[in-house]
């Protein structure tokens, strides 16, 4: 999912952000779309992780 330049990070309690360098807006708009996707579907102890926003930012 992510690539070595990418970078991944907690920013408050439950609060996370991607840099993704070298990606367009479209890129952009896909990634976190394919990683919300990807943490629904990740089952730990039962319980399913959802994430239930989404924020993007181009620069």
């Amino acid at each position: 999912m992510l690539r070595e330049i990418d970078i991944f990070g907690r920013v408050g309690g439950e609060e996370f952000a991607i840099i993704l360098p070298e990606t367009g807006e479209a890129g952009a708009t896909i990634e976190p779309r394919f990683m919300r996707l990807t943490a629904e579907f990740n089952v730990r102890g039962g319980l399913y992780t959802t994430i239930i926003a989404e924020y993007k930012t181009v620069a």
